[in-house]
């Protein structure tokens, strides 16, 4: 937390990750990194600003149109050094998915991925459905892709769905 004007407000996700990235430095007798994905929501304004340090880029959809991922920002906490950060403005309807990458690397008993463009397809074909049951459909499409092989590594997804006007 930063304090302006006598006010709380949170870290710049560029700065959080850069922080993270001196901490955390690379050791070759340990050989360990981790990905990141870090937003801020301003919910006067409805901006979302973000770092994804090697994460998988969440995913957004807006309008009507097709699953849109969040382009990352930056090589994973450990082996990165300095980190930038973007910015997208949402709008009443808007729904932002975070996931975590067992979801993206589902797969068959082939070896084939799940992969990003069936998780933002899967999203996009349910973006009717109320957020919860969105997320539902993306989890069964996950089980019906592996099968009886099932998921090998964490499964973790959260939704979130911008209501009501501006307080701008």
């Amino acid at each position: 937390m930063l304090r302006e004007k006598g006010k709380a407000s949170p870290a710049r996700p560029a700065d959080v990750a850069t922080q993270l990235a001196r901490r955390f430095a690379w050791k070759e007798s340990t050989e360990q990194f981790f990905t990141l994905f870090y937003a801020v929501l301003n919910l006067r304004t409805r901006e979302l600003t973000y770092i994804s340090a090697g994460h998988p880029g969440a995913i957004w959809l807006s309008d009507g149109a097709d699953a849109r991922v969040l382009p990352g920002s930056g090589l994973p906490i450990g082996v990165g050094e300095t980190y930038e950060q973007d910015a997208v403005q949402l709008k009443a309807g808007d729904r932002l998915y975070l996931y975590s990458d067992g979801v993206m690397e589902a797969m068959t008993a082939h070896c084939e991925q799940f992969g990003i463009e069936r998780i933002a397809a899967s999203l996009t074909a349910s973006s009717t459905a109320e957020l919860g049951r969105s997320i539902a459909m993306l989890l069964k499409d996950v089980e019906a892709w592996c099968g009886a092989l099932r998921t090998q590594d964490d499964v973790s997804l959260i939704g979130l769905e911008v209501d009501g006007p501006t307080d701008r």
